[in-house]
């Protein structure tokens, strides 16, 4: 699955534009350092996104600059993202930060039943991997010095951002069904 293809796609869902646009944005939201986007990847994948009819552009002159082809996205490239999001939020192997990356391109992809079940799938997973143990195994193997003393603080730094999460989520659940949503979700 194409991480990159994602980003490009989603950018495009929102308003057309040229790669090195796209470039900036990824750029801006620093892309290049939490998901080791290089701009040139962009290039690469909007070439790809153009031969498999999923993105189509044109040749847009503004003022004395040089001509630059502005891409939209095609009904075909919709589905694709739609695709790309939706395996990309069922993944458990990804770190959190992932799962809100692919939540954050979602905008007009799904319903809200949709939206709903991948947010409890989400919420499930959490729970699951937090069920377990790990905590006090931790502080056993502490104990029994077969681990570093600052691995206690990892752990509660791990507890932490697993609430988090879970808090965030629930807001998130509850609320999705207010008015302020509505422009988020494909109907």
């Amino acid at each position: 699955m194409s991480r990159t293809h994602m980003i490009v796609l989603g950018f495009l869902h929102e308003a057309p534009m040229h790669a090195y646009r796209i470039g900036q944005l990824i750029d801006s939201k620093h892309f290049t350092v939490w998901e080791g986007i290089k701009i040139a990847s962009v290039y690469k994948a909007m070439q790809s996104l153009h031969q498999k009819s999923y993105v189509d552009g044109k040749q847009v002159t503004e003022g004395n600059n040089p001509p630059r082809t502005v891409y939209h996205i095609t009904d075909k490239g919709i589905r694709y993202l739609g695709s790309l999001i939706n395996k990309f939020l069922s993944r458990t192997d990804l770190p959190g930060h992932e799962f809100w990356l692919g939540l954050s391109f979602a905008r007009q992809i799904f319903t809200r039943k949709q939206f709903q079940k991948i947010l409890q799938g989400r919420i499930q997973f959490i729970r699951q991997i937090t069920d377990c143990n790990f905590a006090e195994q931790c502080e056993e193997l502490i104990a029994e010095m077969k681990l570093p003393i600052i691995h206690r603080h990892m752990v509660k730094l791990g507890k932490g951002w697993v609430n988090t999460e879970l808090e965030v989520l629930q807001d998130l659940l509850s609320g999705m069904n207010k008015a302020e949503y509505d422009d988020f979700f494909k109907e």
